[in-house]
């Protein structure tokens, strides 16, 4: 919301969409292609993040740090 203001067609110059998902983060949690990009579903991008985010902690072991690299990169 606060990137995007729930615009689902909103990008960035760094060719983020969604929760803020690169093309090759987002092909790693969703269907991300010439014909389907799901990081403008906002349920597909919400659960990916979820993910993603789950991932992070699984790998730090610390919800900051989870957050902190999601927001990295």
């Amino acid at each position: 919301m606060l990137e995007s203001s729930f615009d689902v067609t909103a990008y960035s110059k760094q060719a983020l969409q969604g929760c803020a998902f690169t093309p090759s983060t987002g092909k790693k949690f969703m269907t991300v292609n010439k014909s389907v990009d799901e990081r403008r579903d906002p349920i597909r991008a919400s659960e990916a993040a979820a993910r993603l985010l789950k991932n992070n902690y699984d790998r730090l072991g610390d919800w900051p740090m989870a957050v902190t690299a999601y927001n990295h990169g």
